[in-house]
């Protein structure tokens, strides 16, 4: 049976129809219809096919082809389309693989999830969205983002984290990583291991192995001085500008290939009154250490235990060289004590006021190393010690020269 009705058509004193196809056009219906099957014009946004006695800008619509569209105010608010995506008032798909899709003409799209609760303590849950797989018929929780309260919450105070979730490989996920209410970054804890107010702002990493920063570089070719990685330290005053304020940063000390690395690690302060880092301290890929942060008792006891220990002996003191600082470098070497040019690329330990020159070293058997006044000892010992001039840099604030004139 086939019921056709168009213009003001109307059907009164019938209360049921036996398996009708109707086919409406400007119908308006009070009461209940009861059909399988009704068949309406397509309608717009601005005119929906069904709609409501009063606003008729409010109402379902055809959208296109296995698409349907509801509108309010005569545009378009919630779209399902032919591949089954939802999209929230926007009618054009902005990602194919997207089931849920939220746009807002003029302005952001915003997804809003939230608790309507009498009361909200630490550990509730304000909203969540979780992400579920299923292979064999049941859906798991493969992962998770969760906003929860960190505290009691009351009007004008709400302190909330957000804790993310992964699976490893169970049936459900478990928290790897919290943005705490206080803004820091904790990493396989969900509760910083500082307290105060210096450990604002801060990134935190828990392992049972231990915590870890991972930096690397990702290249084709890695060649001497690239960088590796690198942690800077930045500043901000009242003038509203970040400046960087030290460094810790890891270079290649050589070509890289497969298994073989070469690095070094390069600490830069900035001084007072300085707009920039300096390199302070390098520690080479043999283990070597330069720059101005190496301590000067350090570098000496170091000395003093090479010559002590260091074999042989002849006119030029005990060896004519030693105490490597890096590969194919001598950090120190001795001449004759009538000597009075250093050699090449090295500098006496000194300020060439004759009595500053008290660095050398003895022969006769007990490797013995003087500070004493040159003048007076000089018949005990047979040469000077003499530091080569890269490794001066070491030695903050010790006076070096590169000829003397008051001999012992």
């Amino acid at each position: 049976m086939t019921l056709q009705l168009g213009g003001g058509g109307a059907i009164t004193g019938c209360t049921f129809l036996q398996e009708p196809d109707l086919i409406v056009s400007g119908l308006t219906v009070n009461g209940d219809l009861d059909a399988p099957k009704m068949i309406v014009a397509s309608g717009t946004a601005a005119a929906p096919s069904y709609t409501f006695s009063g606003d008729t800008d409010n109402g379902l619509y055809y959208a296109g082809t296995n698409s349907i569209g509801l509108s309010t105010a005569g545009t378009n608010a919630i779209l399902i389309d032919s591949s089954g995506r939802l999209l929230v008032a926007t009618t054009v798909s902005m990602q194919t693989a997207s089931t849920l899709q939220v746009s807002r003409l003029n302005g952001n799209g915003i997804l809003t999830l939230g608790r309507d609760d009498a009361s909200v303590s630490a550990g509730n849950g304000i909203g969540a969205i979780d992400f579920y797989g299923n292979v064999g018929g049941t859906y798991q929780q493969c992962s998770r983002i969760l906003a929860l309260a960190e505290g009691t919450h009351a009007l004008g105070n709400k302190p909330t984290g957000l804790a993310f979730y992964t699976n490893s490989g169970s049936a459900s996920a478990t928290e790897r990583m919290r943005i705490d209410s206080s803004g820091r970054l904790l990493v396989g804890t969900s509760s910083a291991i500082g307290h105060g107010v210096d450990n604002h702002d801060t990134i935190t990493a828990v392992s049972t192995a231990g915590g870890g920063l991972l930096l690397g570089r990702n290249d084709i070719t890695t060649v001497d001085g690239n960088n590796l990685g690198k942690i800077q330290f930045w500043g901000n005053d009242d003038n509203g500008t970040y400046q960087q304020c030290a460094s810790i940063i890891a270079e290649a000390d050589g070509t890289h290939a497969t298994n073989d690395k070469p690095t070094r690690l390069m600490f830069s302060t900035t001084a007072d009154g300085a707009s920039s880092p300096t390199e302070r301290l390098r520690i080479n890929s043999i283990g070597r250490m330069t720059g101005h942060g190496v301590n000067i008792n350090q570098v000496f006891a170091l000395l003093y235990a090479r010559i002590y220990n260091h074999g042989g002996c002849n006119i030029n003191g005990p060896s004519a060289d030693f105490t490597d600082f890096d590969s194919g470098l001598a950090a120190f070497t001795t001449v004759q004590r009538t000597v009075t040019s250093a050699p090449t690329n090295y500098s006496f330990i000194g300020d060439n006021h004759g009595n500053a020159f008290s660095f050398f070293v003895g022969c006769g058997g007990n490797g013995s190393f003087g500070t004493s006044n040159a003048s007076n000892d000089a018949n005990n010992y047979s040469s000077w010690v003499c530091i080569h001039n890269l490794f001066v840099a070491a030695l903050n604030g010790l006076p070096t020269n590169a000829t003397r004139t008051s001999l012992p």
